[in-house]
């Protein structure tokens, strides 16, 4: 379970950087958003060099019936053995302590970790002007994010960081999830129409 997790996890962060500028279409700047509100961002540090092969061969020998590690998944341990990154997560951990960010979280495998801050600290730490966003069909759905990339990593921690979610990221929405809301919109409206 633990495998399936962390590959599910590679492949949704490779997504996210291919479909970038796609779901940034999504959504639509709805206003200026206060420094004191807060953000969460999540850090994956870059991995051991070998590690994602490891991770990758050990995902395939375990879902190959023919292998003699078939269906004998990795612990979490296990996967932590082969991804943490304690120099990586010390030096993400270190820069945002500079900067006033206490607020943080290393995950169980020691591969990423989660920091929640103000937006001005956010700002500052990035380089990037946080807005608030809405979604162009699910208008209720809003977050805070730079529509411009960070700028302002110092260049040592920059080549500690693999991945960063929450800061000019724009996720994407379920369809199921848009679709449910186009059709409540349209009988909230017939019902309004009738009146």
């Amino acid at each position: 379970a633990v495998m399936a997790r962390v590959l599910a996890a590679v492949v949704v962060a490779l997504m996210c950087l291919s479909g970038a500028q796609a779901m940034r279409s999504q959504w639509r700047r709805a206003g200026d958003v206060h420094g004191d509100s807060t953000m969460r961002v999540t850090v994956g540090v870059a991995l051991p060099e070998g590690a994602y092969d490891m991770l990758v061969g050990s995902c395939k020998s375990v879902s190959e019936p023919t292998s003699a590690s078939y269906a004998q998944y990795l612990s979490r341990d296990q996967v932590a053995e082969m991804t943490a990154s304690d120099k990586n997560v010390a030096l993400v951990q270190d820069w945002l302590a500079s900067a006033g960010v206490s607020d943080v979280t290393v995950s169980p495998t020691r591969d990423s970790l989660v920091a929640v801050m103000s937006v001005a600290q956010g700002e500052a730490l990035f380089g990037v002007s946080m807005s608030l966003y809405n979604h162009v069909d699910v208008p209720r759905l809003r977050l805070v994010r730079s529509a411009t990339e960070p700028t302002a990593v110092p260049s040592a921690v920059a080549e500690a960081i693999e991945v960063l979610v929450g800061v000019s990221d724009f996720p994407s929405v379920n369809r199921d999830l848009v679709a449910k809301h186009k059709k409540q919109t349209a009988k909230v409206a017939r019902a309004k129409a009738a009146f």
